[in-house]
């Protein structure tokens, strides 16, 4: 069964994916201070190996998603969060270890939007994300018609009217019916 909520996240996955992939490609053949310290130089190395790693899986989860698999979801919750951390992990260290340059600024945005992606990805998934296949709008019962109501007096057939193809009475209509008993 098909859920249109993993369908429609799956774009944007695949979007993260591709610009991941297009990051690592530039990231890189970093150049660091000879007096930089193993967790600076080990964060440098961590972050350009999330880039890869992270894009892929990405990839993977989108194509998940695409097919309509709920378990996307929750895959993207586990992937989208792994990466917000190692982001803002990384992100902080390096505040730390050097400056607050531009790449770290970067970091930082795109580690809490990963997180943010995992919060929301996990949301759609525990709520159980209702099946749409059909309409895309939930369904309600149609009741059953409820019987007529009784007719209005002046709308029932009076025999002191003509009937079809008859002349009018002389006196008028309004008089023949003044004359008819109830």
């Amino acid at each position: 069964m098909k859920n249109k909520y993993a369908q429609y996240n799956a774009s944007t996955v695949a979007f993260a994916g591709f610009l991941m992939l297009f990051w690592a490609w530039f990231a890189g053949d970093w150049y660091y201070p000879r007096d930089a310290s193993r967790v600076f130089v080990l964060s440098l190395h961590a972050f350009d190996w999330t880039l890869i790693i992270g894009g892929v899986a990405m990839l993977i989860v989108a194509a998940i998603c695409f097919l309509g698999q709920r378990v996307g979801l929750l895959l993207e919750t586990i992937v989208s969060g792994a990466i917000g951390l190692v982001f803002l992990l990384c992100a902080a260290i390096w505040v730390i270890g050097s400056s607050i340059g531009m790449q770290t600024i970067l970091n930082g945005i795109f580690g809490f939007m990963f997180v943010s992606a995992a919060r929301s990805a996990w949301t759609m998934y525990r709520s159980g994300a209702p099946d749409l296949t059909t309409t895309g709008f939930p369904v309600q019962a149609v009741k059953a018609p409820e019987a007529p109501p009784a007719p209005h007096p002046a709308s029932l057939a009076s025999s002191a009217l003509p009937k079809d193809g008859e002349p009018a009475p002389d006196e008028g209509y309004l008089a023949a019916l003044a004359k008819e008993e109830d």
